[in-house]
């Protein structure tokens, strides 16, 4: 699976995006796979905020790439599923540094499962 830009919906002027570097992780099926995120956030202090989470940005979308499967991500519906528990696991991570939620959407620049 390869996708590039496989966002709910496209970037829009005034958006604010928070660029998350390349994260690998190993599916539940042992596949490994490369994705590259842009948080869309709720306001435009929201980058100054999570300054210095970034580390636990990309361990929350490791971990939820290790609850999935290749099938699970296959296809919109699944790109979608997958972004979606990536934001919730984030807001979550977020509400337990007693930060309010952030992230509005989750957007792929690279979605690659690996040989």
């Amino acid at each position: 699976i390869y996708t590039q830009w496989s966002a709910m919906e496209k970037p829009r002027n005034g958006a604010v995006w928070l660029d998350v570097p390349e994260v690998q992780s190993q599916l539940a099926d042992g596949r490994m796979l490369s994705v590259k995120v842009n948080l869309q956030l709720r306001n435009r202090d929201d980058p100054n905020v999570l300054e210095g989470h970034e580390p636990a940005l990309k361990a929350m979308i490791e971990q939820v790439g290790t609850t999935m499967t290749r099938t699970d991500i296959k296809g919109r519906e699944g790109v979608q599923r997958y972004g979606q528990a990536i934001q919730q696991a984030i807001n979550g991570y977020l509400k337990d540094q007693h930060i309010d939620e952030r992230v509005k959407m989750v957007a792929f620049n690279e979605l690659v499962l690996l040989p």
